[in-house]
């Protein structure tokens, strides 16, 4: 068995009258010893992302709630709501790197 995509979400905000486009993209991830990691990216849309590490080697629900956390942080912000991207996994670096090892595409939302 190899780390794969559990599930994820893509988000973007956009902000034309403050020069403002931005991405986040969240994971929870299955590791290969059958721990679970929360990871997530974020940056300028068209730049390198930055990843982070938000938990890792955690039991499924752990990771989970770390997940929802986090994501539902993401969109309830006040100041930048991020809402669902168009783009999908096209942005995500990582789940480009993963996408050979990962569920079928069709079951990431």
């Amino acid at each position: 068995m190899s780390s794969r995509i559990v599930e994820a979400e893509f988000l973007h905000y956009s902000n034309p009258t403050r020069n403002s486009d931005k991405v986040f993209n969240i994971f929870l991830v299955e590791e290969d010893d059958g721990s679970y990691s929360c990871i997530s990216e974020y940056g300028r849309r068209g730049s390198s992302l930055v990843r982070v590490v938000i938990c890792s080697n955690k039991s499924r629900p752990v990771a989970e709630i770390a997940f929802r956390k986090k994501l539902e942080a993401k969109r309830n912000h006040r100041e930048t709501p991020y809402r669902d991207s168009p783009d999908g996994s096209g942005q995500s670096p990582y789940a480009q790197e993963l996408s050979a090892r990962s569920v079928p595409a069709s079951t990431i939302s």
